[in-house]
């Protein structure tokens, strides 16, 4: 909230800026020092806000100068301009009040003196018993008495009733150019607008009878003429289409003189004045001038809650521009009387975007009732249905949803949005759901429908889903030992990605394993690109499985008759056998292993790999061995160095642990090995999570 009050403040958006930061100084959890600032901007946006509308709202405008005054107790700039406020719109009492309270927070405070003993004057008090009379000069005490007889106001006047305009004219001229009391002003100004009118020049008369006004005149006569002469100008205005030069005069009138304005004039300036500042940006000050119209009945009122709503969606406060637009149909749906009633589908689409307003202004219960306000217009719409189904999707309500879902399906069964819903539905399992052994996964026939649409809006969707669901049910199948399914659902993959060696082999697997007749095998293999070493894998994988060892070196050596397999491949076989529990294969792939590896450092990488998998497979004391024997051959070698690291942490001598890491780090950087310095920090936060199991290193 301070920040965009903040915002605000620099766009020069007051009202905007006021709003938030008063909001923010409702909460009491407020620290101090950020409601001392608050409170400091607050009161200069009141200030600022009061000056621009000092004409155009006195009322408001006195109550926001004099609020900014409240929130600065020790401040006599702020009170002082409290007091002016008032006295410029002739509220002497509240005037005195201030400057008072000015010279109460400042005594030495000159500029109050003066406007306080005038305030006084005009407001019938005996300036001369108070005790602001002392600190007028000469000056300033006659023209608060007013020395009347020979001053220039009596002159003039005297000369207007003999109707001497030029001398006249001559005179007040020179009581306004020079300083004095505003209220004697303000007569040189009225008749200086009279005898404009007696020599025909309009213009320049309601220029002097509106600074007659500003300077506090309220005699009939004045209003009188100024109200005649500014209805006439603006009727011109407006015949001329000049509404931006009509709006001044229109604020005077609807501020002074309000039952004098014809309602056309002020409906119509209101909505050319709102516009304005809509192409300005200032939304919020475009909808102080909306917002009264909306209470006017009939195609206006729509036009202004229409405006208001567009603005609050501007400002993004959505539920307020829902509110809105839910205002206007009242009128559209034929409530009321009218020529421009919507068509259903038009009714229908309105009440769509107030439902994604109140989604945006996270009420979904209020999005889920207007759209189904819109369905009362358009019963049948796919489009709303799959919306609300939408809705309930996110409100977790999915029976409500497949509701909404089936009924579109019934009407139009190649729906690709519909099917997909119906899909992701599928794949939510109720409370208690128990799938049965012979049975797909929830999702997969429904996905399998969006797939066949053939509709690349949804069809990629599809396949991505499927093709986890399909590993998903081929692994579910083969950990209960259903092979047989495990290969149907290979093949359905198979269909749609027939180049996929890693599911060709994974369909040999099942095949294998569930011994199904041998000519089926053999072109299921044969189908298999051997060079793939992680289809590879799983064939050899198959055949120990049945024990059928011969079968897994044929194929061995069928590949290696063109390309030598590298030493992980067999250290990978070696793991799978171990997880098998067969762990005399695993040791034959090991010596294997070390066969292939050729060189001194393949050498030791390849043991210290197998340290690991004896590791992983509880044989702790047989990878430690092989390590240690790494490092009497090569004291630094670092993939053994870290190895030993989480030995030394399983028998918790950390010390030890970070020794091996710091020396294994020295050989990763020299070696510019990355991968090991990357596992060498995974390392040292083992460490810090064994020695301090409970503090969270993630703070």
């Amino acid at each position: 909230m301070a920040r965009r009050g903040e915002k605000a403040f620099k766009r020069e958006n007051y009202p905007l800026a006021i709003k938030e930061w008063e909001q923010l100084l409702q909460d009491a959890t407020l620290k101090p020092s950020l409601r001392k600032t608050v409170e400091q901007s607050l009161a200069e946006a009141y200030f600022r806000h009061g000056q621009n509308i000092l004409f155009s709202d006195a009322i408001q405008a006195c109550k926001l100068i004099e609020s900014a005054a409240g929130l600065h107790p020790n401040d006599a700039i702020y009170a002082y301009h409290a007091g002016l406020a008032f006295h410029r719109h002739n509220l002497f009492d509240k005037a005195i009040e201030w400057y008072r309270e000015t010279l109460l927070r400042k005594p030495d405070f000159q500029r109050a003196y003066y406007p306080l003993a005038l305030a006084l004057a005009e407001g019938g008090q005996d300036v001369l018993r108070d005790p602001v009379w002392n600190h007028l000069d000469e000056v300033q005490r006659a023209r608060v008495k007013g020395l009347p007889g020979d001053d220039p106001i009596s002159q003039g006047l005297l000369h207007v009733s003999q109707e001497d305009w030029n001398q006249a004219q001559e005179i007040l001229a020179q009581v306004v150019a020079e300083p004095g009391p505003p209220l004697a002003k303000g007569l040189a100004y009225h008749y200086l607008g009279v005898i404009a009118l007696q020599q025909g020049d309009e213009q320049s008369a309601l220029q002097h009878l509106q600074q007659a006004r500003k300077h506090g005149l309220t005699t009939g006569a004045c209003v009188h003429n100024l109200v005649s002469l500014s209805l006439k100008q603006i009727e011109q205005m407006l015949a001329d289409k000049n509404i931006r030069a009509a709006m001044p005069l229109v604020e005077f009138l609807r501020e002074y003189a309000p039952d004098e304005l014809p309602e056309e004039i002020d409906h119509a300036t209101r909505f050319m004045t709102g516009y304005t500042h809509a192409m300005q940006g200032k939304w919020q000050e475009a909808i102080t001038y909306w917002e009264p119209l909306r209470e006017i009945s009939g195609i206006q009122g729509l036009h202004a809650a229409a405006n208001v709503a567009v603005a609050y969606e501007k400002l993004e406060e959505w539920e307020k521009a829902a509110d809105a637009w839910r205002e206007s149909t009242h009128y559209h749906s034929g409530k009321e009387n009218n020529s421009d009633q919507l068509q259903p589908e038009q009714m229908a689409r309105l009440w769509s975007r107030i439902a994604v307003l109140y989604k945006q202004a996270l009420m979904p219960e209020e999005a889920i009732k207007t759209l189904e306000n819109a369905l009362q217009y358009q019963p049948d719409d796919p489009v709303l249905l799959l919306a609300i189904a939408h809705y309930y999707i996110n409100q977790e309500s999915y029976d409500s949803a497949k509701k909404c879902v089936e009924e579109v399906l019934s009407n139009s069964p190649q729906n690709g949005e519909a099917l997909m819903l119906k899909a992701m539905l599928a794949e939510i399992k109720p409370s208690g759901f128990k799938l049965s052994h012979n049975k797909s996964l929830p999702g997969i026939k429904e996905w399998e429908q969006v797939e066949q649409l053939d509709d690349e809006t949804y069809a990629p969707i599809a396949r991505q889903r499927l093709s986890i669901f399909y590993q998903i049910d081929y692994m579910r199948h083969c950990n209960f030992e259903r092979y047989k399914e495990a290969g149907q659902v290979a093949r359905k993959y198979l269909e749609r990605n027939p180049h996929d060696q890693l599911w060709r082999s994974q369909l040999a697997y099942a095949l294998v394993v569930a011994k199904a007749k041998q000519a089926e095998i053999v072109q299921a293999i044969s189908q298999v690109d051997l060079s793939d070493t992680d289809a590879l894998h799983q064939l050899v994988d198959a055949w120990h499985m049945v024990k059928k060892p011969e079968e897994a070196q044929a194929l061995l050596d069928q590949v290696e008759a063109s390309t030598p397999l590298p030493a992980d491949f067999f250290i990978g076989i070696a793991r799978c056998a171990f997880g098998r529990h067969q762990p005399n294969v695993a040791e034959a792939y090991i010596e294997e292993a070390l066969q292939r590896a050729k060189d001194p450092t393949e050498i030791k990488r390849t043991k210290t790999d197998i340290g690991h998998l004896y590791l992983d497979n509880d044989k702790q004391e047989q990878g430690k061995a092989i390590w240690e024997a790494i490092l009497e051959e090569d004291r630094y070698f670092g993939p053994a160095l870290h190895a030993m690291a989480l030995i030394a942490v399983q028998e918790s001598d950390f010390k030890l642990a970070r020794r091996y890491l710091n020396l294994a780090e020295r050989w990763a950087k020299a070696n510019k090995d990355t991968d090991l310095l990357e596992d060498i920090q995974e390392g040292r936060a083992i460490i810090a999570e064994s020695m301090f199991p409970y503090f969270r290193w993630d703070y």
